[in-house]
């Protein structure tokens, strides 16, 4: 199920839940347009729609507070890097108290909580600034642990800054390793390398915290994410630009700057494919392979290698983003420009098709439906009208 930030009066929008059955049903989109001022009322809104179109609804109780109180500090500080156990010492009461909160219509804790982030990001891009005037040392005796599993909540910011230490270290030396395989040459030249490095991760490191900061109201559609996701994973609210990057994704005919990316070894992301007609392809100087290094969107500036895949995928997506400005590294170190337009393609990965399959005296239509689409605003065909199109193709072709 979705839950969308639109208009009460717009036409309905698809859900998964109510029958185990259908993959789709239809329930009216949801939005609140004091939503911001009051998230309470939001919530209540999304719950009573779960509670009523949900197949299996659960109640709100202890165990949604804990849920959603332990799921939502994760998907702030996915790795447990930004608060401490004194910064969480201020949520103490929250944990098991959400589901009443929300009940009396009193969303304070979720004010206290943005605050809080903000905080810790703030600290976070403070220490990375601190860290770079500093005669930040090239070399370390100490040991540095890793591990897929976020480790325990550290106890101070003073733990905090010894963490942040290391792990720029390490980020600039194992880059260093892995920049030749001669290690002579590396040692010969460490100091200009290291120092090349220590910038360029400098860098990328203060770029991407400054990019976890959120503003209130994607503070709050993270937390409204969350809330839904405790009744199954599959149920999500989206904001305005999350259902359309979304639709576009699942639609047969979509908005599109043409041109399908993928990331590298080095994490860079690079053209995979151009499609034919669009603008990437009307620009002639896009080619497979390139590097996209900047996004620039209606005066803001997005650094391809800091920014979230989220975000990255809602520009390309989302109708919100119908022109930009595009930044290029050719194979060959040549950097270049290009402002693109959006156009409606037919999405070659999104539509059904099918063939006949012979075995011995035997013949089966197969019908193959890569995924589920529509046509929703701007499309022209749909995942059951090109299904019924091809039952009467097999039809046609029996004999």
């Amino acid at each position: 199920m979705y839950l969308t930030q639109n208009n009460l009066n717009t036409k309905p929008l698809k859900s998964s839940l109510k029958t185990i059955r259908h993959l789709f049903l239809f329930f009216p989109v949801l939005l609140i347009a004091q939503s911001e001022q009051n998230p309470c009322l939001t919530l209540t809104r999304i719950n009573d729609m779960l509670q009523k179109m949900h197949y299996k609804p659960k109640p709100m109780d202890d165990s949604l507070s804990v849920f959603v109180y332990n799921n939502f500090l994760t998907k702030l500080d996915e790795n447990n890097r930004l608060f401490t156990e004194a910064d969480l010492e201020k949520f103490k009461d929250f944990k098991y108290n959400i589901d009443d909160f929300i009940a009396n219509k009193d969303c304070s804790f979720m004010d206290v909580m943005h605050q809080s982030y903000t905080q810790v990001v703030n600290r976070y891009v403070q220490a990375i600034t601190n860290l770079n005037t500093e005669n930040f040392p090239s070399s370390s005796s100490e040991n540095i642990v890793l591990s897929r599993k976020s480790f325990p909540y550290l106890k101070n910011e003073s733990e905090l800054q010894t963490l942040y230490r290391k792990r720029i270290l390490f980020t600039i030396l194992r880059e260093i390793s892995e920049s030749s395989n001669n290690k002579d040459s590396l040692a010969a030249n460490f100091k200009s390398i290291y120092a090349e490095r220590r910038a360029k991760v400098f860098e990328k490191f203060l770029c991407k915290a400054n990019n976890l900061h959120l503003t209130k109201e994607e503070f709050t559609e993270q937390f409204y994410s969350v809330f839904c996701s405790y009744f199954d994973p599959h149920s999500d609210y989206f904001s305005q630009k999350s259902k359309s990057s979304f639709f576009s994704f699942i639609s047969s005919d979509n908005l599109s700057f043409g041109f399908y990316i993928s990331q590298n070894n080095n994490d860079e992301i690079f053209v995979a494919e151009i499609l034919p007609g669009s603008s990437a392809y009307s620009s002639e100087k896009i080619e497979k392979n390139d590097i996209l290094l900047k996004i620039n969107h209606n005066q803001t500036e997005y650094i391809v290698d800091c920014i979230s895949v989220e975000k990255l995928f809602e520009i390309l997506n989302s109708d919100a983003y119908k022109t930009a400005d595009f930044t290029f590294k050719k194979v060959n170190g040549t950097v270049y420009n290009v402002t693109l337009e959006k156009k409606i393609l037919k999405d070659v990965q999104n539509n059904v098709f099918s063939f006949i399959v012979k075995n011995k005296d035997k013949k089966f239509g197969y019908i193959k439906i890569p995924s589920f689409y529509t046509t929703f605003n701007n499309g022209k065909s749909s995942v059951s009208q090109d299904v019924a199109k091809e039952v009467f193709k097999l039809n046609e072709e029996k004999n």
